[in-house]
């Protein structure tokens, strides 16, 4: 099975400016509610273990369909985002992605991140509710929140 967690910061705690507050209030105000973490929280980052084991390597859409969307998201978040802090690794089975402190960034690339973070989470969800993901236990999304204690 495939396992993805994403790491939530509220905006309290991530001590983002007041504009980047505004300008991120105002994406949370537009976009859907599906998969989306609350709305006084950032996406921090995500990590993707384990196999989907659907199929035979190579022929297992699942797992190609998150590393794809994992892989698309981590160059977005370098190359639209502008993110050059950008932490990550991309190897079989082990997947990670992880932003610089939020207050570290500008509002742009803030805004970029949670648009792109977000439409990764509504890509893992059309993923988890297709057919082929239906017929059996392959990905598990699940939400951590950074500021709870371990």
């Amino acid at each position: 099975m495939i396992q993805v967690e994403l790491e939530l910061q509220t905006i309290f705690e991530s001590k983002i400016t007041p504009t980047q507050v505004e300008e991120i209030s105002f994406l949370f105000n537009t976009a859907g509610k599906a998969y989306l973490p609350a709305a006084d929280s950032l996406i921090k980052s995500f990590s993707i273990s384990g196999h989907a084991d659907q199929a035979q390597y190579g022929q297992d859409i699942i797992c190609a369909a998150v590393t794809t969307l994992a892989a698309t998201c981590i160059t977005s978040l370098d190359d639209l985002a502008e993110i050059a802090t950008l932490q990550y690794r991309l190897a079989s089975g082990d997947i990670m992605c992880e932003l610089p402190p939020l207050s570290e960034l500008s509002a742009k690339q803030l805004l970029l991140s949670q648009v792109l973070l977000r439409s990764f989470c509504l890509g893992l969800e059309q993923i988890e509710w297709s057919e082929q993901a239906k017929a059996g236990n392959y990905i598990q999304v699940i939400t951590v929140n950074s500021n709870r204690k371990r």
